[in-house]
């Protein structure tokens, strides 16, 4: 008998030295993730006993299909453990209430829920937490709150709207809380009675069913009002502010996608920086009226150009790091742009200036690897370009054209041709470690441009240029 870690015990069984009899001691976690792959050896006879290394009780979460297939293997743990059995059905819960070291978190439906609680509040010590499925707010009796409560308060309906949510605010105050499922439309519309209940702990989550980066929209006010029911909510999304108002004053929430939507167009405005890299002002020039906004952690503006046509979004970049010694939103922006030849979408440019933000020591090269190894760029097989001589000029070329809009001067690409090169030098084409060092050439070169003056002049709005396709950047 040999004592082995999960992983030790798995690379053994590929090795074909694992004989039988063998204890697993390893810790609830990775026991938990190999528990699929230890089930075999366990039936093989490999495995005699898991033993957990975690102190007091580790918890180990199976659904109930891992419950059943993997029973060989969760049969021979020992000691002090908690097996929760993940999404199991009222019924399916009654059925295994006798199983050892065990507890359920039950997935049901609101009536199956209501019909059982007193059954389910006999055996709590071995709930962990009950959801509703479909988001039926359950009723119980008085003397079921008082009875039953230790159950009751760990109910969470989930895949309920956000109107029904809203209307059901004063019934769900004995339950744990309520799983929003429902349109940025829908959530808009009700995110003030969403914020009653964040600010009562009942709200759980808000998903946004959507496609693509939804949009929640929401008033100055209701910015400065709802933080926590907007903090709720999860996955990508836009958070648009309304700046028909004059004089505002707005901090847009750290982390998250924030845009201001003003009336006219770019050129009835001006700009003015904050100085660190994220506060900004906004004068009105040409509306008819005196305005300064003063705007604090915005990524973009929305002008809806008076309301005829489609509105134009110019993102709100800065030279000036945020965290010092980061890269700069300014040079995500252009580079996010240059690598992928478009206006950056607002999430995904909030995405990678946080990742800066976190990460200072990473360059703009890096950067530009992680752009270029994008599902986005990739895919395009117009960027899939030969490992030869002729493959760098292509590629060369192709930047000149995509970024500037003309092909490169007199000498531009042998100078390139210089940059990317060296990189290359002693490696064979076609070899991992030749792509390697191709990626990071080719990142190098979009990093420069990027950069470039003549690149920052064709995207920067200006009086002369207003935002528009084709300029998107506005400095501040």
């Amino acid at each position: 008998m040999t004592i082995y870690t999960a992983a030790q015990a798995l690379a053994a069984a590929q090795a074909g030295t694992l004989t039988s009899g063998n204890t697993i001691v390893d810790s609830a976690a990775d026991i938990q993730a190999d528990l699929d792959a230890l089930q075999p050896l366990a039936a093989a006879g490999e495995i005699s006993y898991v033993n957990f290394t975690d102190s007091g009780t580790p918890q180990i979460d199976v659904t109930v299909a891992q419950n059943t297939s993997d029973a060989t293997v969760i049969g021979m743990f020992e000691g002090q453990r908690t097996l929760v059995i993940e999404g199991a059905t009222v019924a399916q819960t009654f059925s295994l209430e006798n199983q050892q070291h065990v507890a359920f978190h039950v997935s049901d439906t609101g009536s199956n829920v209501e019909n059982n609680i007193d059954a389910l509040s006999n055996i709590a010590n071995e709930i962990s937490g009950i959801t509703i499925t479909d988001g039926t707010v359950p009723s119980f009796s008085a003397s079921q709150l008082v009875n039953d409560s230790a159950v009751i308060g760990g109910i969470t309906v989930d895949d309920i709207s956000a109107a029904k949510a809203v209307a059901n605010a004063n019934a769900v105050q004995n339950i744990h809380g309520l799983g929003v499922v429902d349109t940025a439309a829908n959530v808009s519309s009700n995110i003030d009675g969403l914020e009653v209940l964040a600010a009562t702990g009942k709200l759980a989550g808000i998903t946004l069913t959507d496609s693509g980066v939804p949009t929640v929209d929401v008033s100055p006010s209701q910015l400065s009002a709802d933080g926590t029911a907007l903090k709720t909510i999860q996955g990508n999304f836009v958070l648009a502010v309304d700046g028909t108002n004059a004089n505002l004053t707005l901090q847009g929430p750290g982390g998250l996608a924030n845009e201001l939507v003003l009336d006219g167009t770019s050129n009835e405005y001006s700009f003015t920086s904050g100085g660190d890299g994220k506060s900004f002002s906004i004068t009105e020039t040409g509306t008819g009226r005196e305005s300064t906004d003063h705007l604090n952690n915005f990524a973009a503006v929305d002008f809806d150009n008076g309301g005829s046509g489609s509105p134009t979004l110019a993102i709100v970049a800065s030279d000036t790091p945020t965290t010092a010694g980061a890269v700069s939103s300014a040079q995500i922006a252009t580079l996010y742009a240059a690598v992928l030849d478009r206006t950056p979408d607002i999430a995904g440019l909030v995405f990678y200036e946080n990742n800066a933000n976190s990460n200072p020591g990473t360059s703009i090269q890096q950067y530009a690897e992680y752009f270029l190894s994008s599902p986005e760029y990739t895919s395009n097989s117009a960027h899939t370009y030969a490992q030869t001589e002729a493959g760098e000029a292509a590629f060369i070329t192709a930047t000149y054209q995509n970024l500037l809009d003309r092909a490169p001067e007199t000498g531009a690409v042998a100078y390139y041709e210089n940059v990317i090169d060296p990189m290359l030098a002693n490696l064979t084409p076609g070899t991992a470690a030749y792509a390697k060092a191709d990626l990071a050439a080719e990142a190098q070169v979009l990093a420069y441009f990027s950069q470039s003056p003549e690149f920052r002049a064709d995207v920067t709005v200006t009086a002369q240029n207003p935002a528009s396709a084709s300029h998107w950047l506005i400095l501040i």
